[in-house]
């Protein structure tokens, strides 16, 4: 299935393309046909370089691997994931579509519903439903350090042992907004 995803560009909200997502999977009755539009989105992704994907940007608590890389421009999200699991790529790649370049008080701010969607359960089993909403827990965490709502310092998420993904050498590898990034899109 090859599908041509909008452009992550901010012109629609999350939850406009979080309704898109869940409107035209729940058209789709068939398991592989959802399993097929969940691939779709490995396009989406906005991938991190093998000699990138290091531990300080891979996230703990997925059953399998994945990366994650943060970064804050111009007030808006820049979000690179990446992982060896061609459905947890898919739905990266739709929370990709869903986040890169929103606001980052935007993306703070929003309570996903898709993981919880009824018609996900066949695609999420407990391993990639914990490793995902780990994933989102870390960018909203983020998001909400990087646009000042959380005046806490360090790396998201909380420096905890409970926490599912672990911050090592200040990251998952968080960039901060600087000159060499300003403008940047």
């Amino acid at each position: 299935m090859s599908a041509q995803h909008e452009s992550g560009n901010g012109a629609a909200s999350i939850e406009a393309r979080e309704d898109e997502f869940l409107g035209n999977f729940e058209l789709l009755d068939d398991t592989l046909l959802q399993f097929e539009y969940i691939l779709s989105f490995i396009g989406d992704l906005n991938a991190i370089p093998e000699e990138d994907r290091t531990d300080d940007c891979k996230v703990e608590g997925c059953a399998s691997n994945a990366w994650l890389i943060l970064e804050a421009r111009n007030g808006r999200l820049k979000l690179s994931l990446e992982s060896d699991s061609l459905i947890i790529e898919g739905l990266l790649g739709a929370l990709t579509w869903m986040l890169d370049t929103q606001p980052l008080e935007d993306v703070a701010a929003w309570q996903p519903r898709f993981l919880k969607h009824p018609q996900m359960k066949p695609h999420l089993n407990s391993d990639r439903s914990h490793g995902i909403a780990s994933i989102v827990k870390a960018i909203q965490a983020f998001c909400k350090v990087e646009s000042g709502e959380e005046a806490r310092s360090g790396c998201s998420p909380a420096n905890d042992a409970t926490s599912p993904i672990r911050c090592r050498n200040e990251g998952v590898q968080l960039i901060r907004e600087t000159s060499e990034t300003k403008g940047i899109s």
